[in-house]
């Protein structure tokens, strides 16, 4: 005789099959609120097995977006699905696995995306940046859309900024871990080039940002970021400029919001 619990689950992984082999096309025509993400176009398979030619964030392209579902995780009450986004200027790949209790998880993420990119999505910056940025990320968790954990690297490669002509920072680079007190810790260096910089990031589970770090020109610096350097006010006896900031990242939570 068939016991209750093993029809049960039997149903509900043939319902998770059903739903899984709906074509991709259909399915985010079924989506509530499909403009208000990426938008996807050129849709191919189904959502299981899947490919968008196109994925867009406002009025960039982010080139082609391609996944595919693990079904042994299925029976365990989560999706973990594996993505990889090429094509255009900002490529990347990685695992996204969620479950019940509004947890996200991103056991592996590697993003590559112009700092103009990402400018266009936080727009509030005096300056315009230049170069590239580099994530390799790991055990990233969020709840409910705010982030809870992650760990990793972030590169800015071929840093610039511009205020009347493009200054040459060289590559900074972002050790990211989990802190005391559910706080996120990032320890900041530079990679060799013209400015010199040691710095720490920390983010409170409070929404708190606080930022420390001295910079200071080597002897390869350009005359225009020696000018920009003393905008910032006068070095200390060693010629090092000190930098702090403290203040509340604008949204809610612990103040980086993701959602679906």
């Amino acid at each position: 005789m068939i016991k209750p619990s093993h029809l049960l689950l039997g149903l509900l992984t043939y319902l998770a099959m059903l739903v899984l082999t709906i074509p991709a096309q259909q399915a985010y025509r079924w989506l509530p609120h499909a403009g208000a993400g990426p938008a996807l176009y050129g849709l191919e398979g189904t959502v299981w097995n899947g490919r968008a030619n196109t994925a867009m964030v406002g009025l960039r392209d982010l080139g082609s977006l391609q996944w595919r579902v693990n079904p042994l995780w299925l029976p365990l009450g989560r999706l973990r699905v594996a993505w990889t986004l090429a094509g255009g200027d900002t490529t990347g790949q990685g695992v996204l696995q969620a479950g019940f209790g509004g947890r996200l998880q991103l056991p592996a993420l590697e993003l590559n995306l112009p700092m103009g990119t990402l400018q266009g999505w936080v727009p509030t910056l005096p300056v315009a940046l230049g170069g590239t940025l580099q994530a390799r990320l790991h055990d990233v968790a969020l709840h409910d859309g705010h982030l809870q954990q992650v760990r990793g690297t972030l590169v800015w490669e071929q840093a610039a900024v511009e205020w009347t002509q493009p200054v040459a920072l060289g590559a900074l680079a972002l050790e990211l871990a989990p802190g005391p007190g559910d706080s996120i810790q990032g320890t900041l260096k530079d990679r060799g080039g013209p400015l010199q910089v040691q710095g720490t990031v920390s983010l409170l589970n409070s929404g708190v940002l606080q930022f420390v770090a001295t910079v200071m020109p080597r002897t390869n610096a350009s005359p225009d970021l020696v000018r920009a350097l003393h905008m910032l006010g006068a070095p200390d006896a060693a010629g090092q400029y000190h930098l702090q900031w403290n203040g509340r990242v604008p949204m809610a939570g612990r103040g980086i919001s993701a959602r679906l």
